[in-house]
């Protein structure tokens, strides 16, 4: 969580940045043209990576030393593990970690209900608050249909399962992000509408709904977030740098042993 908050702060700073600065050829002149020399004239993965974090720094993350400092500041507004431990049932944490939780990038305001958020018959007063918020522009959602039609893996011979859920929160004057309906799988023709899980369902309904959000957020978060966004683009990047930067470009030099091993993860 807090790595979202610095994350936020940080790029809020490099766009009142002054411009990219470069790293001068000679501020390292030991460094071996060749980045295929660094490890034989001793430059260890310790090294590497003090060397790639001055580079970087020196290169564009002009302005950092800012919201670095803000971290401990930031941390202090955190809920605390006794404080999660004890209301890791509440609405209320639910609808925060969307904004705080490891995924912050799924939550979209409103702008239209749903397509695929089909009423059952006796939900018109649902829909009608629904539309209220949204009005209001107070209405959010979360949609996972991307893991619609995946195939969950077996574990330990026993047949795993995924949801492509939809989330609907509202935002309330106190700021607090509440759901109220949450639907967990996509309806298809032919079948009667998937069911709506609400706020006053039973206690245990609500909490397993909320538990396969969970579940289907991370399962997100690791496909999109984690392994598309950052383990695949990386290694487009670092390919790309190996190939066409020449051997003598700083890029080059400070960039590709630090991001090598994301490729032989990759592989």
């Amino acid at each position: 969580m807090t790595s979202t908050r610095f994350s936020a702060v940080a790029r809020a700073s490099w766009l009142v940045s002054p411009p990219p600065q470069y790293v001068s050829q000679d501020a390292y002149p030991q460094i071996p043209p060749n980045p295929g020399e660094l490890k034989e004239a001793g430059w260890g993965d310790q090294r590497l990576g003090s060397l790639w974090w001055a580079g970087v720094k020196g290169a564009w993350l002009v302005g950092l030393e800012g919201p670095r400092a803000q971290i401990p500041q930031l941390a202090q507004q955190l809920p605390s593990p006794e404080r999660v431990r004890d209301s890791w049932k509440e609405d209320a944490l639910f609808g925060y970690q969307f904004l705080n939780g490891a995924n912050p990038v799924v939550l979209r305001c409103s702008v239209h209900l749903p397509a695929r958020l089909v009423f059952p018959p006796g939900m018109e007063e649902l829909q009608a608050q629904l539309e209220k918020e949204l009005e209001g522009g107070t209405l959010f959602e979360a949609d996972f249909s991307l893991l619609d039609g995946i195939k969950a893996n077996v574990s330990l011979c026993s047949q795993q399962h995924l949801a492509a859920p939809l989330v609907m929160l509202k935002l309330q004057p106190d700021g607090k992000l509440l759901p109220m309906v949450i639907q967990l799988q996509l309806p298809h023709t032919g079948s009667p509408p998937p069911p709506l899980f609400l706020p006053t369902d039973p206690p245990m309904a609500w909490l397993l709904a909320q538990c396969w959000v969970r579940s289907s957020d991370f399962q997100l978060r690791e496909l999109q977030s984690h392994l598309l966004r950052g383990h695949l683009m990386a290694e487009v990047i670092v390919v790309a740098t190996m190939r066409c930067l020449p051997s003598i470009h700083p890029i080059f030099k400070v960039t590709p042993y630090p991001l090598l091993s994301c490729v032989q993860l990759n592989t």
